[in-house]
């Protein structure tokens, strides 16, 4: 990996470049440039770089792998086939974004866990070198006398020598063309396939008697015994080459697949942008006022169950989808909290009340933008505050940012759908989820940012672009068409209350406490009934107090109708009182006692009259007052004493819970704060520092021996298609 000196050449900007392309080592937070260089080597680190690189990339990545890790640019060219300029430009590009990553040693080789990570680059085997490394004396002089060349008495002259013949392609050629006709077909599908070749007796390519294909190919070194025993027989890297001749190049598309792109109005794209965002925003504070009355019972799981989702959908008037959603983001944003068996409001969401609607929606994109995971892949399933994830935390948050930043990249254009950018952001990173299909995520993807208000009409809108290029200032602008806070509610005759836009807290507060909302949208609308009256009141409200908090906050007086129906709930408010003795119902009216008593409806509660004024029930005194408000008294509870109880709309709120910035903990000092610096702020302070003098000895955990000295890192097993775990790395 880069030594400290070459990172520190870097200079501020190169390594904040450096830490923002492999967020991993921010995590880390290295103390000084030493433990990033150390860091930096680590298998898990490595593979995470190499998720994220394009196909053209990977393909020179994996040709370097092939040459041993050596970087000859003219043989690195031929190898792929680059002969015009343009291919050639490609080839150094993908170079270019090697070293930009730290994958590419001081003198230009590629990291060792690089090249590990391709047990059979190109379906090629070990290098000569390598192959021929542990061989005795006596065998590399019969695979000389084999080939019929000269060579010294000394090992390394004799293995030089060998070593030098069997990288000739002109002379591996012509070896094959003299070989049996069985021998030349097994050398031929082995060079093409790289398929390992089994003989299960042993041979002593300098003593047997070549019986079979496989034993001319022994004795003249064109297949070699990876183990002394019973081993499979593998080919040399420049063998294979040779035999698969001057004209075959190994694969290489620097030109990203075009998906089908059609003009979309720009006026239309923002306006369903603007639309949506408002639309979202509404459900999102719908959803924790929600859960903040009425908090969702978690299952044994720990996830809210569909049931409560769809009681949710259906009294929010939007669809389950939405609500996972909204509950996704809001969790994310640290407004939603779920401590032990629900899950509720956590502090942060009454400060987000107070926000405008363009710093709200701001704040659940920024929370959706490093989600762990898509909600919309599942769109009906029950919703689980810590999903067990199939794929690393940073992978679906990196093809989110490759499906909008694809879309940016073509601005007032749209694909046909998103199905569409399925291959390009396959190019962009194949390997993100470790070899599985992006398909599923890309679409899930653009499907949230609509509903974010980021994409609209399959285009990126404004907020998606400021979101992609990280300018704050941009995204808030682009929002403001999301509206503003609403500080006023026209109260209409018929008895119903409308807000333009988004009301701010003080007035969903006034009108949820003493009105039941009906239409959601654009226009929110409250419908007062006595029902209604009478829970404020029940909450402590009084007529005139209720009466004057509804003047000050509508545009104009209450009318009249509104007005009658204040006075009149409270004239009867209290008419019935119960207590609690299991129960007793108490009022002053006779006739009223003996209305009650006769009322068909009430029978169940057991009511029976033990005094003029007085009726005892069966039913337990929560029940009885419900069925005789259901029955349209309003009845009151009162102490022993008479004294009224007072029924307060409760707001549940959670304790603040800890970071789910994602973060390993790898290297958390206790008394440090755990948020990670940004990349700037990390890249100054690791300049600053003094590098520490043991060589790059840190707290990384990457002592590892380099994996090009075994012979057995060879064989297949790769780490692309694998998660490693960082806790076995040792």
């Amino acid at each position: 990996m880069p030594s400290p000196k070459s990172l520190r050449a870097r200079g501020v900007e190169g390594l904040e470049h450096l830490l923002r392309a492999r967020p991993d080592l921010q995590e880390v937070n290295p103390g000084d440039l030493a433990e990033l260089s150390a860091a930096m080597g680590s298998p898990w680190s490595v593979i995470a770089a190499l998720r994220g690189l394009d196909v053209p990339t990977l393909q020179v990545c994996e040709a370097l792998a092939a040459m041993g890790g050596h970087l000859e640019p003219p043989a690195l060219a031929q190898l792929l086939g680059a002969r015009d300029e343009d291919a050639r430009a490609a080839v150094s590009a993908a170079v270019s974004r090697l070293d930009q990553l730290g994958l590419l040693e001081d003198d230009g080789a590629l990291a060792p866990f690089a090249i590990s990570a391709w047990p059979k680059p190109l379906a090629l085997g070990p290098p000569l070198a390598l192959a021929l490394e542990g061989r005795t004396a006596d065998d590399l002089k019969s695979i000389a006398r084999a080939i019929g060349i000269s060579h010294g008495t000394r090992k390394a002259e004799i293995l030089a020598a060998v070593t030098a013949a069997l990288s000739d392609p002109e002379r591996v050629r012509a070896l094959a063309a003299s070989a049996p006709a069985d021998a030349r077909k097994l050398l031929t599908a082995v060079a093409l396939t790289g398929e390992e070749v089994h003989l299960w007796t042993y041979y002593s390519p300098r003593n047997g008697r070549e019986t079979r294909p496989e034993h001319w190919c022994l004795r003249r070194g064109l297949l070699l015994a990876a183990l002394e025993w019973n081993g499979p027989l593998i080919m040399p890297a420049e063998v294979a080459l040779a035999l698969r001749g001057p004209d075959w190049t190994a694969p290489f598309a620097p030109t990203p697949p075009a998906p089908d792109w059609q003009p979309v109005s720009e006026v239309l794209a923002e306006r369903e942008c603007t639309g949506s965002a408002a639309e979202f925003v509404r459900i999102a504070a719908d959803v924790l006022d929600s859960c903040g009355r009425r908090p969702p019972e978690l299952l044994k799981s720990g996830a809210v169950g569909v049931r409560e989702l769809r009681r949710l959908a259906k009294e929010l008037r939007c669809a389950v989808p939405d609500v996972r959603l909204a509950l996704e983001v809001t969790y994310r944003a640290g407004l939603l909290s779920a401590p032990d068996s629900t899950i509720m409001p956590s502090a942060g969401y009454d400060t987000w009340l107070g926000l405008q609607p363009p710093e709200r929606i701001a704040t659940l994109v920024h929370a959706w933008w490093t989600a762990p995971g898509t909600t919309l892949t599942e769109p009906e399933a029950a919703w689980h505050p810590h999903p067990d994830l199939p794929h690393p935390p940073a992978s679906v948050a990196r093809v989110r940012a490759a499906s909008l930043r694809a879309l940016a990249d073509r601005p007032g254009l749209a694909p046909l759908g998103g199905k569409d950018l399925v291959p390009l952001i396959t190019w962009r990173m194949p390997y993100v989820f470790g070899g599985a299909s992006v398909a599923e995520s890309v679409e899930a993807s653009l499907a949230e940012a609509a509903r974010l208000g980021l994409v609209g009409a399959h285009a990126l809108g404004a907020a998606g672009a400021a979101l992609v290029d990280g300018d704050e200032a941009r995204l808030l602008a682009a929002l403001a068409g999301t509206g503003h806070l609403e500080h006023r509610v026209r109260l209409q005759a018929d008895l119903t209350g409308m807000v333009l836009g988004n009301p701010d807290a003080r007035v969903s507060a006034l009108l949820d406490s003493c009105a039941d909302r009906e239409g959601t949208g654009s226009a929110m609308t409250w419908r007062f009934s006595p029902t209604s009256i009478g829970r404020a009141l029940d909450a402590g409200a009084d007529a005139g107090e209720l009466l004057a908090q509804l003047t000050d906050l509508s545009e104009g007086e209450p009318p009249q109708p509104l007005a009658y129906l204040v006075r009149d709930v409270a004239r009867r408010h209290g008419g019935i009182r119960g207590q609690k003795v299991a129960c007793v119902l108490r009022s002053d009216d006779e006739a009223l006692v003996a209305e009650v008593a006769a009322t068909r409806s009430l029978r169940s509660l057991g009511l029976r009259r033990i005094a003029p004024t007085v009726l005892a029930g069966a039913k337990p005194l929560a029940e009885t007052l419900q069925a005789l408000r259901t029955a349209g008294y309003l009845p009151v509870e009162e102490t022993a004493d008479g004294v009224p109880v007072l029924v307060e709309a409760r707001q549940h709120r959670a304790r603040p819970a800890r970071s789910r910035s994602g973060s390993s903990g790898r290297s958390r000092r206790s008394g440090v704060d755990p948020t990670p610096p940004t990349a700037r702020e990390l890249a100054e302070r690791l300049l600053a520092a003094h590098s520490r003098t043991d060589g790059g000895r840190g707290r990384s955990r990457t002592t590892h021996s380099d994996p090009r000295k075994s012979f057995l890192a060879l064989l297949p097993g790769g780490l692309l298609d694998d998660d490693l775990d960082e806790d076995d790395e040792d």
